[in-house]
């Protein structure tokens, strides 16, 4: 099953090909047992800009690398996005903004990243978009 999301004019993500999959992620670890964000479970990648990343949730990340979400450089081998799905809701789209904008302009500063994930997330949410199954936080 494969999802297509292509933002229409100037995009920031473009042609962004979700793979999904019926069993968590085997590189990167689910959020064991918690269900709170079951769509998220069953991608395993993502291609963003022509360059695949595996994709998986990581319990426990904030707390050991003090990030919300990781990328890695495009230009890795093996390369992926890892979220930490304990946030809540609007934290967790705002963070998979966050990542995707990396994935696809990854010499974007950090600052200017944080900024336009926050106020896309902030449009969107005001937008409607929620989480399937998630009660909000």
């Amino acid at each position: 099953m494969v999802g297509w999301c292509v933002c229409e004019g100037r995009t920031l993500i473009s042609q962004c090909r979700i793979a999904l999959k019926p069993s968590s992620c085997g590189i990167i670890l689910s959020h064991m047992g918690n269900k709170k964000y079951q769509d998220l479970e069953k991608v395993q990648s993502v291609t963003i800009r022509g360059k695949r990343y595996a994709f998986g949730l990581r319990p426990g990340l904030i707390r050991r690398k003090q990030a919300q979400g990781l990328t890695d450089p495009p230009d890795k081998k093996g390369k992926s996005v890892t979220i930490d799905p304990s946030l809540p809701p609007k934290e967790m789209l705002a963070t998979l903004i966050d990542e995707f904008i990396h994935c696809s302009m990854w010499e974007i500063s950090n600052d200017v990243v944080d900024e336009m994930s926050d106020d896309l997330a902030h449009a969107l949410w005001r937008c409607g978009l929620r989480f399937r199954g998630v009660d909000e936080d």
